[in-house]
């Protein structure tokens, strides 16, 4: 877009529409951080418990991930002006068991909570499960309670053995 200073002359800015019928230079759109805060940690209480635990379990034959954007494992196939599909992609699973040499997924984890029980969750929940299986990675999902190392390192030799969705 070009605009037109105060002495006539025209210059490039790139534009990002707002609300209505205005328009903001991307400067000003992500320049303000006052309606952000850091979060203390990445995962809840209950994560962080089965986290340390699945690195006891797994840690030695594979890197652990918590909460991997799904966008960072698949891409859609077009990528050209592709809004709609990288927005699917927009969602991250709570666990990503990754080989350590390739750092290609190998397994992933989803605990489920409260926060899996609306319909728009389960629509998602089932879209991510579908988009793992469907690329041949085991997808696992957890109930929410407490997994010791062991417990989680038995339950995940069957995903491994099946290479198909599981719930536990």
């Amino acid at each position: 877009m070009f605009v037109e200073n105060s002495i006539g002359e025209s210059k490039s800015r790139e534009v990002v529409s707002g609300v209505g019928n205005e328009e903001f230079s991307k400067k000003e759109v992500f320049s303000d951080i006052s309606g952000f805060y850091k979060r203390n940690s990445l995962s809840t209480p209950a994560e962080m418990r089965f986290f340390y635990n699945l690195r006891e379990a797994w840690g030695r034959e594979y890197d652990v991930y918590p909460q991997v954007h799904v966008g960072a494992v698949f891409a859609p196939k077009s990528h050209y002006r592709n809004w709609g599909e990288l927005n699917k992609l927009n969602k991250r699973i709570d666990f990503l068991l990754v080989d350590k040499e390739k750092q290609s997924p190998v397994l992933a984890i989803e605990l489920d909570d409260w926060s899996h029980n609306s319909m728009r969750a389960r629509t998602r929940d089932r879209f991510v499960e579908d988009l793992f299986v469907g690329n041949k990675i085991p997808f696992v999902r957890f109930n929410q309670g407490n997994y010791d190392a062991l417990e989680i390192r038995k339950r995940l030799f069957t995903a491994f053995d099946k290479d198909v969705y599981l719930r536990i």
